[in-house]
Protein backbone atom coordinates (compact mmCIF):
# COMPACT_ATOMS: atom_id res chain seq x y z
CA UNK A 1 0.00 0.00 0.00
CA UNK A 2 1.41 3.49 -0.97
CA UNK A 3 1.53 5.81 2.04
CA UNK A 4 4.14 8.19 0.93
CA UNK A 5 5.02 10.91 -1.15
CA UNK A 6 7.60 9.24 -3.33
CA UNK A 7 5.15 5.65 -3.78
CA UNK A 8 3.59 6.72 -6.61
CA UNK A 9 -0.22 7.63 -7.67
CA UNK A 10 -2.84 6.57 -4.85
CA UNK A 11 -4.98 4.20 -5.79
CA UNK A 12 -8.58 5.42 -7.53
CA UNK A 13 -10.58 3.73 -5.04
CA UNK A 14 -8.50 5.67 -2.42
CA UNK A 15 -8.69 8.48 -3.98
CA UNK A 16 -12.61 8.29 -4.57
CA UNK A 17 -12.56 7.58 -0.40
CA UNK A 18 -10.94 10.51 0.60
CA UNK A 19 -13.23 12.52 -1.72
CA UNK A 20 -16.18 11.09 -0.51
CA UNK A 21 -14.89 12.04 3.44
CA UNK A 22 -14.53 15.61 2.34
CA UNK A 23 -18.04 15.95 1.34
CA UNK A 24 -19.17 15.11 4.49
CA UNK A 25 -20.54 18.90 4.55
CA UNK A 26 -21.77 19.23 1.83
CA UNK A 27 -24.12 16.41 2.33
CA UNK A 28 -24.76 16.66 5.71
CA UNK A 29 -25.92 20.62 4.74
CA UNK A 30 -27.38 20.36 1.79
CA UNK A 31 -28.98 17.08 1.04
CA UNK A 32 -31.86 18.06 3.10
CA UNK A 33 -31.84 21.87 2.86
CA UNK A 34 -35.10 21.44 0.78
CA UNK A 35 -37.10 20.19 3.68
CA UNK A 36 -36.42 22.71 6.17
CA UNK A 37 -39.90 24.23 5.85
CA UNK A 38 -41.50 20.96 6.36
CA UNK A 39 -39.23 19.80 9.03
CA UNK A 40 -40.51 23.34 10.50
CA UNK A 41 -43.96 22.19 10.04
CA UNK A 42 -43.73 18.76 11.31
CA UNK A 43 -41.95 19.38 14.55
CA UNK A 44 -43.84 22.93 14.80
CA UNK A 45 -41.15 25.20 15.41
CA UNK A 46 -40.29 28.45 13.38
CA UNK A 47 -38.11 28.82 10.41
CA UNK A 48 -35.66 30.48 12.74
CA UNK A 49 -35.53 27.55 14.76
CA UNK A 50 -35.31 25.02 11.60
CA UNK A 51 -31.96 26.86 10.14
CA UNK A 52 -30.75 26.65 13.60
CA UNK A 53 -30.47 23.06 12.98
CA UNK A 54 -28.19 23.68 10.15
CA UNK A 55 -26.38 26.24 11.71
CA UNK A 56 -25.01 24.09 14.39
CA UNK A 57 -23.84 21.15 12.17
CA UNK A 58 -21.77 23.58 10.21
CA UNK A 59 -19.95 24.79 13.19
CA UNK A 60 -19.61 21.64 14.54
CA UNK A 61 -18.13 20.48 11.40
CA UNK A 62 -15.65 23.10 11.71
CA UNK A 63 -14.82 23.38 15.64
CA UNK A 64 -14.84 18.98 15.63
CA UNK A 65 -11.74 19.06 13.51
CA UNK A 66 -9.71 20.59 16.46
CA UNK A 67 -10.41 17.49 18.21
CA UNK A 68 -9.89 14.85 15.35
CA UNK A 69 -7.02 16.22 14.05
CA UNK A 70 -4.46 16.01 16.77
CA UNK A 71 -6.14 12.43 17.85
CA UNK A 72 -5.19 11.11 14.77
CA UNK A 73 -1.63 12.30 14.61
CA UNK A 74 -1.33 10.42 17.87
CA UNK A 75 -3.00 7.33 17.62
CA UNK A 76 -3.30 6.75 13.51
CA UNK A 77 -5.51 7.28 10.65
CA UNK A 78 -7.90 4.33 10.28
CA UNK A 79 -9.13 3.98 14.28
CA UNK A 80 -10.00 7.27 14.66
CA UNK A 81 -11.53 7.62 10.91
CA UNK A 82 -13.80 4.29 11.84
CA UNK A 83 -15.00 5.94 14.87
CA UNK A 84 -16.00 9.21 13.53
CA UNK A 85 -17.73 7.51 10.63
CA UNK A 86 -19.80 4.76 13.04
CA UNK A 87 -20.52 7.99 15.06
CA UNK A 88 -21.79 9.49 11.91
CA UNK A 89 -23.74 6.92 11.33
CA UNK A 90 -25.14 7.32 14.61
CA UNK A 91 -26.08 10.32 15.13
CA UNK A 92 -27.81 10.39 11.21
CA UNK A 93 -29.64 7.94 12.40
CA UNK A 94 -30.81 9.64 15.86
CA UNK A 95 -31.76 12.66 13.95
CA UNK A 96 -33.96 10.64 11.83
CA UNK A 97 -35.33 9.33 15.01
CA UNK A 98 -35.72 12.86 16.74
CA UNK A 99 -38.91 13.91 18.38
CA UNK A 100 -38.40 17.33 18.94
CA UNK A 101 -36.36 20.28 17.39
CA UNK A 102 -34.20 20.14 20.96
CA UNK A 103 -33.30 16.55 20.35
CA UNK A 104 -33.35 17.12 16.51
CA UNK A 105 -30.14 20.18 17.83
CA UNK A 106 -28.11 18.22 19.73
CA UNK A 107 -28.21 14.96 17.33
CA UNK A 108 -27.36 17.34 14.66
CA UNK A 109 -24.44 19.03 16.58
CA UNK A 110 -22.96 15.37 17.49
CA UNK A 111 -23.20 14.47 13.61
CA UNK A 112 -21.41 17.33 12.22
CA UNK A 113 -18.51 16.55 15.30
CA UNK A 114 -18.32 13.10 13.59
CA UNK A 115 -18.61 14.33 10.11
CA UNK A 116 -15.81 16.47 10.99
CA UNK A 117 -13.15 13.70 11.82
CA UNK A 118 -13.36 12.27 7.99
CA UNK A 119 -13.06 15.74 6.67
CA UNK A 120 -9.68 16.63 8.39
CA UNK A 121 -8.80 12.81 8.34
CA UNK A 122 -9.12 12.57 4.84
CA UNK A 123 -6.76 15.59 4.05
CA UNK A 124 -4.05 14.09 7.15
CA UNK A 125 -4.31 11.32 4.36
CA UNK A 126 -3.04 12.66 1.45
CA UNK A 127 -0.49 14.44 2.88
CA UNK A 128 0.64 11.18 3.95
CA UNK A 129 0.62 10.07 0.23
CA UNK A 130 2.07 12.79 -1.33
CA UNK A 131 4.35 16.48 -0.43
CA UNK A 132 4.74 19.53 -2.82
CA UNK A 133 3.27 19.64 -6.47
CA UNK A 134 2.30 15.83 -6.14
CA UNK A 135 0.15 17.04 -2.88
CA UNK A 136 -1.63 20.28 -5.13
CA UNK A 137 -2.57 18.34 -7.64
CA UNK A 138 -3.97 15.32 -5.34
CA UNK A 139 -5.83 18.08 -3.46
CA UNK A 140 -6.93 19.65 -6.82
CA UNK A 141 -8.42 16.66 -8.00
CA UNK A 142 -9.81 15.56 -4.75
CA UNK A 143 -11.49 19.32 -5.05
CA UNK A 144 -12.53 18.70 -8.97
CA UNK A 145 -15.03 15.99 -7.29
CA UNK A 146 -16.08 17.69 -3.82
CA UNK A 147 -16.42 21.01 -5.65
CA UNK A 148 -19.70 19.39 -7.30
CA UNK A 149 -21.49 18.08 -4.08
CA UNK A 150 -22.51 21.52 -3.14
CA UNK A 151 -24.45 21.88 -6.37
CA UNK A 152 -25.63 18.41 -6.98
CA UNK A 153 -26.87 17.79 -3.19
CA UNK A 154 -29.47 20.00 -2.90
CA UNK A 155 -31.03 18.94 -6.04
CA UNK A 156 -30.52 15.45 -4.89
CA UNK A 157 -32.36 16.57 -2.00
CA UNK A 158 -35.02 18.41 -3.89
CA UNK A 159 -36.18 15.09 -5.45
CA UNK A 160 -35.68 13.01 -2.37
CA UNK A 161 -38.27 15.48 -0.63
CA UNK A 162 -40.93 14.61 -3.29
CA UNK A 163 -40.89 11.14 -1.92
CA UNK A 164 -39.80 11.24 1.48
CA UNK A 165 -40.33 13.31 4.24
CA UNK A 166 -37.03 14.92 6.14
CA UNK A 167 -36.96 11.93 8.38
CA UNK A 168 -35.82 9.93 5.24
CA UNK A 169 -33.17 12.15 3.85
CA UNK A 170 -31.58 11.42 7.57
CA UNK A 171 -32.05 7.81 6.81
CA UNK A 172 -30.62 8.56 3.39
CA UNK A 173 -27.67 9.46 5.38
CA UNK A 174 -27.36 7.00 7.36
CA UNK A 175 -27.26 4.86 4.64
CA UNK A 176 -24.22 7.14 2.79
CA UNK A 177 -22.38 6.91 6.23
CA UNK A 178 -22.83 2.79 5.89
CA UNK A 179 -21.55 2.62 2.70
CA UNK A 180 -18.46 4.56 4.01
CA UNK A 181 -17.90 2.75 6.69
CA UNK A 182 -17.35 -0.23 4.60
CA UNK A 183 -15.53 1.72 2.41
CA UNK A 184 -12.96 2.48 4.88
CA UNK A 185 -12.90 -1.50 5.84
CA UNK A 186 -12.58 -2.46 2.54
CA UNK A 187 -10.57 0.13 0.28
CA UNK A 188 -7.91 0.33 3.52
CA UNK A 189 -6.50 3.28 5.00
CA UNK A 190 -2.69 4.07 4.95
CA UNK A 191 -1.24 4.36 8.38
CA UNK A 192 1.77 6.68 7.87
CA UNK A 193 1.50 7.90 11.86
CA UNK A 194 4.04 6.06 13.27
CA UNK A 195 6.99 6.72 15.87
CA UNK A 196 8.07 9.67 17.28
CA UNK A 197 4.76 11.25 15.01
CA UNK A 198 2.60 9.51 17.82
CA UNK A 199 4.81 10.46 20.37
CA UNK A 200 4.46 14.03 20.17
CA UNK A 201 2.43 15.90 22.41
CA UNK A 202 -0.05 17.60 21.08
CA UNK A 203 1.24 20.90 22.44
CA UNK A 204 4.78 19.82 20.67
CA UNK A 205 2.91 19.97 17.54
CA UNK A 206 0.62 23.32 18.47
CA UNK A 207 3.82 25.17 18.94
CA UNK A 208 6.03 23.69 15.79
CA UNK A 209 2.65 24.94 13.56
CA UNK A 210 2.58 28.53 15.56
CA UNK A 211 6.17 29.04 14.54
CA UNK A 212 6.29 28.21 11.46
CA UNK A 213 6.05 31.45 9.07
CA UNK A 214 4.43 29.59 6.09
CA UNK A 215 2.30 27.76 7.86
CA UNK A 216 0.51 30.82 9.85
CA UNK A 217 0.88 32.79 6.87
CA UNK A 218 -1.19 30.33 4.65
CA UNK A 219 -3.27 29.91 7.39
CA UNK A 220 -4.49 33.69 7.36
CA UNK A 221 -4.89 33.69 3.60
CA UNK A 222 -6.60 30.53 3.95
CA UNK A 223 -8.90 31.91 6.30
CA UNK A 224 -9.02 35.70 4.55
CA UNK A 225 -10.33 33.06 1.67
CA UNK A 226 -13.23 31.66 3.54
CA UNK A 227 -14.71 34.82 4.13
CA UNK A 228 -14.86 35.50 0.70
CA UNK A 229 -16.51 32.04 -0.25
CA UNK A 230 -18.65 32.06 1.72
CA UNK A 231 -20.06 35.63 1.49
CA UNK A 232 -20.56 34.61 -1.96
CA UNK A 233 -22.60 31.62 -1.05
CA UNK A 234 -24.60 33.10 1.52
CA UNK A 235 -25.28 36.39 -0.04
CA UNK A 236 -26.09 35.12 -4.13
CA UNK A 237 -29.48 33.82 -3.41
CA UNK A 238 -30.78 37.44 -2.60
CA UNK A 239 -27.89 39.43 -4.43
CA UNK A 240 -28.98 37.67 -7.89
CA UNK A 241 -32.94 36.73 -7.34
CA UNK A 242 -33.68 39.85 -4.93
CA UNK A 243 -31.83 42.70 -6.17
CA UNK A 244 -30.74 41.62 -10.31
CA UNK A 245 -34.06 40.10 -10.83
CA UNK A 246 -33.12 36.43 -11.80
CA UNK A 247 -35.49 33.89 -11.67
CA UNK A 248 -34.69 30.72 -9.66
CA UNK A 249 -34.17 29.39 -13.12
CA UNK A 250 -31.30 31.98 -14.15
CA UNK A 251 -30.28 31.56 -10.78
CA UNK A 252 -29.96 27.70 -11.21
CA UNK A 253 -27.68 28.40 -14.03
CA UNK A 254 -25.56 30.93 -13.31
CA UNK A 255 -24.48 28.47 -9.95
CA UNK A 256 -24.11 25.85 -11.81
CA UNK A 257 -21.83 28.14 -14.10
CA UNK A 258 -19.79 29.23 -10.93
CA UNK A 259 -19.70 25.78 -10.15
CA UNK A 260 -18.14 24.86 -13.26
CA UNK A 261 -15.47 27.24 -13.01
CA UNK A 262 -14.45 26.05 -9.77
CA UNK A 263 -13.82 22.42 -11.49
CA UNK A 264 -12.34 23.67 -14.49
CA UNK A 265 -10.21 26.07 -12.09
CA UNK A 266 -9.22 22.34 -10.02
CA UNK A 267 -8.35 20.54 -13.59
CA UNK A 268 -6.31 23.46 -14.79
CA UNK A 269 -4.01 23.88 -11.11
CA UNK A 270 -2.76 20.10 -11.51
CA UNK A 271 -1.43 20.78 -15.30
CA UNK A 272 0.05 23.95 -13.74
CA UNK A 273 1.43 23.44 -10.44
CA UNK A 274 3.80 20.60 -12.09
CA UNK A 275 5.32 23.38 -14.47
CA UNK A 276 5.23 26.30 -11.99
CA UNK A 277 5.17 24.96 -8.18
CA UNK A 278 2.59 25.34 -5.95
CA UNK A 279 4.50 28.68 -4.08
CA UNK A 280 4.52 30.74 -6.92
CA UNK A 281 0.77 29.37 -8.22
CA UNK A 282 -0.67 30.18 -4.89
CA UNK A 283 0.74 33.93 -4.63
CA UNK A 284 -0.18 34.45 -8.27
CA UNK A 285 -4.21 32.79 -7.82
CA UNK A 286 -4.58 35.07 -4.52
CA UNK A 287 -3.94 38.47 -6.63
CA UNK A 288 -5.58 37.29 -9.74
CA UNK A 289 -8.49 36.78 -7.17
CA UNK A 290 -7.79 39.88 -5.70
CA UNK A 291 -7.89 41.98 -9.03
CA UNK A 292 -11.30 40.49 -10.40
CA UNK A 293 -13.04 40.85 -7.41
CA UNK A 294 -12.49 44.68 -6.83
CA UNK A 295 -12.71 45.43 -10.36
CA UNK A 296 -16.17 43.46 -9.70
CA UNK A 297 -17.14 45.57 -6.69
CA UNK A 298 -16.14 48.85 -8.20
CA UNK A 299 -18.06 48.35 -11.65
CA UNK A 300 -21.37 46.60 -9.50
CA UNK A 301 -21.60 50.27 -8.08
CA UNK A 302 -22.05 51.86 -11.51
CA UNK A 303 -24.15 49.07 -12.30
CA UNK A 304 -23.44 46.03 -14.74
CA UNK A 305 -25.94 43.18 -15.98
CA UNK A 306 -26.19 39.33 -14.04
CA UNK A 307 -23.74 38.10 -17.19
CA UNK A 308 -20.61 40.00 -16.37
CA UNK A 309 -21.12 39.70 -12.67
CA UNK A 310 -21.21 35.80 -12.71
CA UNK A 311 -18.60 35.99 -15.61
CA UNK A 312 -16.47 37.87 -12.82
CA UNK A 313 -17.49 35.23 -10.21
CA UNK A 314 -16.59 32.38 -12.29
CA UNK A 315 -13.40 33.63 -12.36
CA UNK A 316 -13.02 34.01 -8.53
CA UNK A 317 -13.91 30.63 -8.29
CA UNK A 318 -11.46 29.07 -10.33
CA UNK A 319 -8.75 30.99 -8.26
CA UNK A 320 -10.22 29.84 -5.34
CA UNK A 321 -10.16 26.03 -6.54
CA UNK A 322 -6.12 27.08 -7.25
CA UNK A 323 -5.72 28.97 -3.98
CA UNK A 324 -7.56 25.55 -2.07
CA UNK A 325 -5.70 22.97 -3.85
CA UNK A 326 -2.19 25.04 -3.86
CA UNK A 327 -2.43 26.50 0.24
CA UNK A 328 -2.64 23.24 2.00
CA UNK A 329 0.21 21.82 0.31
CA UNK A 330 2.08 24.48 1.31
CA UNK A 331 1.05 24.48 4.84
CA UNK A 332 1.20 20.67 5.20
CA UNK A 333 4.30 20.64 3.97
CA UNK A 334 6.89 20.49 6.73
CA UNK A 335 4.39 18.74 9.07
CA UNK A 336 3.94 15.52 7.92
CA UNK A 337 4.47 14.23 11.87
CA UNK A 338 1.37 16.48 13.11
CA UNK A 339 -0.19 16.47 9.75
CA UNK A 340 -3.72 15.87 10.80
CA UNK A 341 -3.34 18.58 13.35
CA UNK A 342 -2.29 21.19 10.36
CA UNK A 343 -4.93 20.27 8.56
CA UNK A 344 -7.68 20.48 11.72
CA UNK A 345 -6.83 24.25 11.78
CA UNK A 346 -6.68 24.75 7.93
CA UNK A 347 -10.51 23.39 8.19
CA UNK A 348 -10.96 25.51 10.84
CA UNK A 349 -9.56 28.76 9.51
CA UNK A 350 -11.64 27.79 6.24
CA UNK A 351 -15.01 27.49 8.23
CA UNK A 352 -15.46 29.24 10.91
CA UNK A 353 -14.35 33.11 9.62
CA UNK A 354 -17.11 33.90 7.49
CA UNK A 355 -20.22 32.81 9.25
CA UNK A 356 -18.86 35.03 11.69
CA UNK A 357 -17.74 38.49 10.28
CA UNK A 358 -20.23 38.35 6.54
CA UNK A 359 -23.26 39.07 8.47
CA UNK A 360 -21.29 42.55 8.89
CA UNK A 361 -21.25 43.55 5.25
CA UNK A 362 -25.33 42.18 5.01
CA UNK A 363 -26.86 43.66 7.86
CA UNK A 364 -29.28 46.57 6.54
CA UNK A 365 -30.15 44.58 3.01
CA UNK A 366 -28.15 41.77 0.91
CA UNK A 367 -27.41 43.05 -2.81
CA UNK A 368 -25.41 42.70 -5.81
CA UNK A 369 -22.86 45.67 -4.07
CA UNK A 370 -22.87 44.32 -0.56
CA UNK A 371 -22.28 40.75 -1.62
CA UNK A 372 -19.59 42.00 -4.55
CA UNK A 373 -17.86 44.43 -1.55
CA UNK A 374 -17.17 41.32 0.97
CA UNK A 375 -15.84 39.43 -1.61
CA UNK A 376 -13.75 42.31 -2.70
CA UNK A 377 -12.53 42.82 1.19
CA UNK A 378 -11.51 39.41 1.51
CA UNK A 379 -9.97 39.28 -1.43
CA UNK A 380 -7.59 42.02 -0.94
CA UNK A 381 -6.85 41.31 2.49
CA UNK A 382 -5.99 37.73 1.12
CA UNK A 383 -3.24 39.32 -1.50
CA UNK A 384 -1.63 42.01 0.80
CA UNK A 385 -1.06 38.67 3.29
CA UNK A 386 -0.24 36.54 0.34
CA UNK A 387 2.51 39.70 -0.88
CA UNK A 388 3.80 40.59 2.21
CA UNK A 389 3.71 37.09 4.31
CA UNK A 390 3.28 34.16 2.31
CA UNK A 391 6.28 34.98 -0.40
CA UNK A 392 8.88 36.16 1.93
CA UNK A 393 8.03 33.10 4.29
CA UNK A 394 8.56 31.13 0.84
CA UNK A 395 11.73 33.02 0.01
CA UNK A 396 13.38 32.43 3.27
CA UNK A 397 12.61 28.87 3.21
CA UNK A 398 13.73 28.47 -0.23
CA UNK A 399 16.81 30.24 0.88
CA UNK A 400 17.54 27.90 3.97
CA UNK A 401 16.38 24.72 1.68
CA UNK A 402 15.12 22.76 4.54
CA UNK A 403 15.74 19.21 4.17
CA UNK A 404 12.31 18.26 6.02
CA UNK A 405 10.53 20.41 3.62
CA UNK A 406 11.66 21.37 0.07
CA UNK A 407 8.00 21.52 -1.32
CA UNK A 408 7.83 24.70 0.57
CA UNK A 409 9.98 26.75 -1.89
CA UNK A 410 8.11 28.78 -4.33
CA UNK A 411 10.66 27.29 -7.34
CA UNK A 412 9.11 23.69 -6.48
CA UNK A 413 10.41 20.57 -7.60
CA UNK A 414 8.98 19.82 -10.68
Amino acid sequence: MNTGAGGGSPRPALVALLATLSMFGPLSMDLYLPSLPRLAQDLEVSEQTAQLTMSVCFVALGLGQLVYGPVSDRYGRRGPLLAATCGYVAMSAACALAPTAGALIVARTLQGLCGAGGVVIAMAIARDLASGAALARLLALLASITTLAPVVAPVVGGQLARIMDWRGIFWVLTAIGVAIVAAVLVVGVPEASTGAARREHPAHAARALATDPVFRSVLLVIAAASVGLFAYLNMSTFAFQTDLGASETQFSIAFATIAAAGLAGAQATRVAVTHTGPGRLFVAAVCVWAGVAVTLALVTRVGIGLPLIVAALALCQACLATMLATGPSLALGAHAPRAATAASLLGVAGTIPGPLLVPLFSRAHVSAASMTTAIAVAAATAALLALMLVAPALRRAAAAQAPASPDLAIEQER
